[in-house]
């Protein structure tokens, strides 16, 4: 078994590790998508497991602040259960220090994380509801920023420069980078993509957890959605709000962490795999 860096040759036999697992796997954000996989080429630590010539697993991390975001780890079926897994995730988070990541349903995924030094904090929720069911209770302005401007006002939010997360958004067709605020005192910071049927917010940052709600009402107002999906962390009041609108929760990640405040209090909105 060798385990190696991941290059552009490789993208085919990853994503056949990807769709192997999950024939409906999204083609957006995953191992299926070519530009997600350069992006954690040039960004973080992307490995491949290869076995006699054929890759069977691969696994992505990429820096957050002072933290190792573990992004992917997937393993061909037919090479489950011979360590694979653990061999990757060693190499990929690299030495000790603080590290999180978002496991997936899959029962053998906590366990694996637990013993890498990562417990259990909360659920992040995939929810989707009718973007009418939001409400605007303040009147917040709008306005569309270059992504490099808008990742300057996340990091003066945040503390924490996610600038080539923006430059990645910026290549996926139907991306807005939108700052929003009331008068001239800024709010927050939102990314959002339309999709087929939907608006998805990736990442919404926000100086007051009071005020998200209607930060993403008014970036739902801005894409002019009739249906919402967005990442929302289940501990925070956001999800019960959204949940009380009519917002089902579509699926779910349960985030593990070294630390809880990893995935900082003015973060609203989280990317699971970019966060």
């Amino acid at each position: 078994m060798d385990i190696r860096p991941a290059d552009e040759t490789d993208f085919a036999g990853i994503a056949r590790v990807r769709l192997a697992i999950d024939s409906d796997a999204p083609h957006d954000d995953s191992g299926v998508d070519p530009a997600y996989c350069r992006f954690l080429v040039r960004s973080g630590r992307f490995l491949v497991a290869e076995d006699a010539g054929t890759i069977v697993g691969y696994g992505a991390t990429v820096p957050v602040g002072p933290a190792t975001l573990l992004a992917d780890l997937f393993i061909d079926p037919v090479a489950q259960g011979r360590g694979v897994g653990r061999l990757l995730l060693e190499a990929a988070l690299g030495p000790p220090g603080p590290r999180m990541t978002f496991a997936s349903a899959d029962p053998a995924a906590v366990p694996l994380y637990a013993r890498a030094g990562m417990r259990t904090l909360w659920p992040l929720f995939y929810v989707r509801g009718p973007a009418e069911a939001l409400g605007l209770a303040r009147h917040f302005d709008t306005f569309e920023f270059a992504p490099q401007a808008a990742a300057v006002g996340d990091v003066t939010i945040t503390g924490i420069d996610r600038s080539e997360v923006f430059a990645y958004w910026a290549g996926c067709a139907g991306t807005s980078f939108v700052v929003v605020q009331s008068g001239s005192e800024p709010i927050g910071v939102g990314v959002i993509r339309r999709l087929a049927g939907a608006v998805r917010v990736e990442r919404l940052s926000v100086i007051r957890s009071d005020d998200a709600l209607d930060a993403l009402a008014a970036l739902a107002r801005f894409a002019q959605a009739v249906e919402l999906v967005a990442y929302v962390p289940g501990s925070l009041q956001l999800s019960v709000e959204l949940l009380r609108r009519g917002f089902r929760i579509d699926d779910h990640d349960l985030f593990m962490a070294t630390d809880e405040v990893l995935v900082g209090r003015h973060l609203a909105v989280v990317h699971p795999g970019l966060c």
